[in-house]
């Protein structure tokens, strides 16, 4: 009895994945950008280059590129048909790459691998998503955190595209 009793209150301890995938919906977004937003909401917005189709990525000079132990090498804002649908952090270098990977973890929580070649992890949220991928090799990485909604809306959007073409073979 006294071991079930433990138990009990060794799992009541543990925070469950609902309660770090609820975190990672309350946040929906990055600092102050949020998914769904217009780019005029992200004060001093740089273009990355000239952009694809109804997608444009931006940067901002402004950005504090670090989280945590880890600097961060790039954050780009990515916006699909005006709105932010993802935001992408990078980092070079293993040390930086597991900061990054550990700050994530602690915001949201442990999760298994999901890739043993690019060493991955993936958390979801009902709104929103959020992969982690590291080169087995030179040990950057990436994090990437999304709006499932609008992200869903792009591919969609891409398959009717894609539908439409096949037509005009």
């Amino acid at each position: 009895m006294k071991h079930l009793l433990l138990l009990c209150l060794l799992l009541l301890t543990i925070p469950s994945r609902a309660q770090f995938a609820n975190a990672l919906d309350a946040k929906n977004g990055f600092r102050d950008a949020v998914f769904g937003a217009s780019v005029e909401t992200l004060p001093g917005a740089t273009p990355l280059g000239q952009g694809e189709g109804d997608t444009q990525c931006y940067s901002r000079a402004t950005d504090e590129l670090k989280i945590g132990d880890a600097q961060l090498s790039d954050i780009s804002y990515c916006y699909y048909k005006g709105r932010l649908y993802s935001v992408t952090l990078a980092t070079a270098g293993a040390a930086n790459s597991r900061a990054l990977r550990d700050a994530l973890e602690a915001a949201y929580g442990r999760t298994g691998q999901s890739d043993r070649y690019t060493l991955a992890r993936d958390w979801s949220g009902r709104v929103v998503g959020l992969s982690y991928a590291e080169n087995p090799i030179s040990r950057d990485a990436t994090a990437t955190m999304y709006s499932k909604a609008l992200s869903k809306q792009k591919a969609a959007d891409a398959k009717a595209n894609a539908k439409r073409a096949k037509a005009d073979l």
